[in-house]
């Protein structure tokens, strides 16, 4: 029992992606917008991926070099 009351008590840090934001937690359910800190960070987080300042990165496949040959 002692274990497992300790474990529940033990608590997390994360830092909000967008504005670097320290949240101490003990389940990332408590955060309603995890892993951001709030509405705004989300929201400017999804702005970015609209605006294309993420981008994730791809290999080149062999099928493009021959479309540009062509």
């Amino acid at each position: 029992v002692g274990r497992e009351v300790m474990a529940s008590e033990r608590t997390h840090t994360s830092l909000c992606p967008t504005c670097g934001k320290v949240l101490r937690y003990c389940d990332a359910a408590e955060f309603e917008h995890f892993p951001f800190c709030s509405e705004r960070c989300r929201m400017v987080d999804l702005g970015r991926w609209f605006g294309g300042e993420y981008r994730i990165p791809a290999e080149k496949s062999p099928h493009q070099d021959d479309k540009k040959n062509s």
